[in-house]
């Protein structure tokens, strides 16, 4: 499913964690304004094959297999890659799952940052920067190591606003 946060309660009319629930309980929900509740993955890359590029993130371990596993179904991986977090659990389960997934890493603090900028893999094609590791000094490191950098928009503004795709 596409879903961000990790509750339902503040965007839909279901309450508890997102991961707690099953297929079909979240296939019930209703998005907030809407009449349909979070599109499944699968329509989104159904829909969007020669249209966008997918940033989608990985937030469990739990996700990582069925998630890939669509990816190999669609034939996505020129046009999807996913966020697998600051630390090295989803990546390297992702990895292992997958040699040819693109993935974006976030690291939380330098030493993160040092660490996938180090790691040779042509398939981590992105590291995403917090305002504290926006320097010059980090953005010429990853481009130096043949990565994309990227900023989570969220992180450097004030505001917060929702988006939802249409079908």
């Amino acid at each position: 499913f596409l879903f961000h946060d990790s509750t339902l309660d503040t965007d839909t009319n279901c309450r508890g964690q997102f991961a707690a629930l099953t297929a079909s309980e979240i296939a019930k929900c209703r998005l907030n304004g809407l009449e349909r509740g979070p599109d499944r993955f699968e329509a989104l890359l159904q829909w969007s094959r020669g249209r966008v590029v997918i940033d989608a993130e990985l937030k469990t371990p739990a996700a990582v297999r069925p998630a890939l596993d669509l990816v190999r179904r669609y034939d996505a991986y020129e046009w999807v890659y996913f966020r697998i977090g600051p630390g090295m659990r989803l990546y390297e389960k992702a990895r292992s799952y997958d040699p040819r997934v693109a993935l974006e890493a976030n690291p939380a603090d330098q030493a993160g940052f040092d660490r996938f900028v180090a790691l040779d893999d042509p398939k981590l094609v992105s590291i995403q920067l917090h305002p504290e590791l926006a320097r010059p000094a980090n953005i010429e490191a990853a481009h130096r190591s043949g990565r994309l950098v990227s900023g989570d928009a969220f992180r450097f503004g004030t505001e917060r606003r929702r988006a939802f795709w249409p079908l």
